[in-house]
């Protein structure tokens, strides 16, 4: 999670079942991500920031998209009601033999 130096982290975590689909909200009050880069963060190599700015190799939202993505799932990126980010994350309901 990126955040200011200055603020305490806070993440917030939500399960759902609505529609045949089990929903996932992880939001938190970090800095946020900006309408313009949503489309480009789950790219790999993709950074926002520099490496001196906040820490990171840009490729862990690469990896959650592809795991999202092998089990027929979506992971889209919203803005959090705590201040930063909110991702969600639906899968299709697996059906039991």
């Amino acid at each position: 999670m990126f955040v200011q130096k200055d603020k305490q982290p806070h993440v917030k975590i939500v399960a759902d079942y609505k529609n045949n689909e089990q929903i996932f909200k992880i939001m938190d009050n970090g800095i946020g991500i900006s309408q313009e880069y949503r489309d480009k963060i789950f790219q790999i190599f993709t950074r926002l920031h520099s490496e001196a700015e906040f820490k990171g190799s840009g490729i862990g939202l690469a990896i959650c998209k592809k795991i999202v993505d092998l089990h027929h799932g979506t992971i889209a990126v919203a803005d959090s009601d705590l201040g930063g980010t909110c991702f969600v994350i639906c899968l299709p309901k697996v059906s039991s033999a």
